[in-house]
């Protein structure tokens, strides 16, 4: 889903993949052939954590990427919002989407709620991550972004 707006475009894909492009700059999307791309938040489950469940240990969730990193186990999407507010510094515009982390058992581990935002005119845009354990036990995770 992209963001309304200049001088940057925003896109955030349903499990969380983004990119941004500068306006007037041409087409410098990586990959170029998409809207979405290689930045994103992703999560590593340590492989011996003490009460951690079983099919997490020793994985890394997120999403397939041109650049990387390959081989993970992928987010599945919840939800996404569509864009709301006027694009002004006292409103946003904002975006949310949800996707969660289902183990290889069937099992929903963790639930992650991305909010982005961008005030029109900026040079940048911001996403924040809530992590929810939705296990009976604890989770231990690296997040990385």
């Amino acid at each position: 889903m992209s963001f309304p707006g200049s001088p940057l475009t925003v896109s955030v894909g349903d499990i969380g993949q983004c990119q941004s492009s500068y306006e007037g700059s041409g087409d410098n999307y990586y990959p170029p052939e998409g809207n979405v791309g290689d930045c994103g938040f992703f999560l590593a489950f340590p492989a011996s954590s003490a009460g951690q469940p079983p099919a997490l240990q020793g994985t890394t969730w997120g999403f397939e990427g041109a650049a990387g990193p390959h081989g993970l186990d992928l987010y599945t999407p919840v939800s996404q919002s569509p864009v709301t507010g006027s694009g002004t510094a006292s409103d946003p515009y904002t975006e949310v989407t949800v996707f969660k982390v289902l183990d290889y058992e069937g099992n929903e581990d963790a639930l992650v709620t991305e909010t982005t935002t961008y005030v029109n005119g900026a040079t940048q845009f911001t996403s924040t991550y809530d992590v929810k354990n939705t296990t009976t036990g604890p989770i231990y995770f690296r997040a990385i972004y």
